[in-house]
């Protein structure tokens, strides 16, 4: 089975003032309340995760996990994402070609973590599984530059800018 991602189109908003000491914090100040939410597809089951408050948080576990798998051959890996509506821990493994995602789910968006765990579990191309997160980095880039954020005034910016490069080809939906 699969994971795909649906970066959609959200709005951005121009920060007031460029007051985020953290990556998260800024990407949390560069996207509206409501807006477009991004879609994580999980073996048919769709996933809400909103640009402000869930990606945000988010964020450096997805650019330690990308490193991770584009780095190191071999690994395993463990990665409990704290969003509240993305509560869940998964268990990646890896090898030269592919990655598996065993995941435990605690609290969806839509309460559909019974659907989530009878599933199962991810495994894909690596190649395949980076690149469905090329999108999502590309819009938190242009939200950041729209907002002010620059690589001099947040940290990691850098290493958002360095993994998104990285990332060879677009998602399955932006081929």
């Amino acid at each position: 089975m699969s994971l795909i991602i649906q970066a959609s189109c959200p709005r951005f908003i121009k920060a007031t003032e460029l007051t985020a000491t953290t990556l998260s914090e800024a990407v949390e100040h560069s996207f509206p309340l409501v807006n477009e939410s991004a879609l994580l597809i999980w073996n048919y089951v769709p996933i809400i995760l909103n640009y402000k408050y869930d990606i945000s948080v988010m964020l450096d576990d997805i650019l330690d996990m990308l490193a991770s798998l584009r780095g190191i051959e071999y690994g395993k890996k463990e990665i409990h994402w704290p969003s509240n509506d993305f509560s869940s821990i998964w268990i990646l493994s890896w090898g030269m070609d592919t990655v598996t995602i065993d995941a435990k789910w605690s609290a969806v968006l839509g309460n559909t973590e019974q659907l989530l765990t009878s599933s199962g579990e991810v495994e894909m191309e690596k190649q395949m599984f980076l690149a469905e997160w090329k999108s999502i980095l590309r819009n938190i880039i242009l939200a950041l530059d729209y907002s002010g954020y620059s690589q001099n005034t947040t940290i990691n910016t850098k290493k958002l800018l360095f993994e998104y490069e990285a990332i060879k080809y677009e998602g399955e939906l932006y081929r």
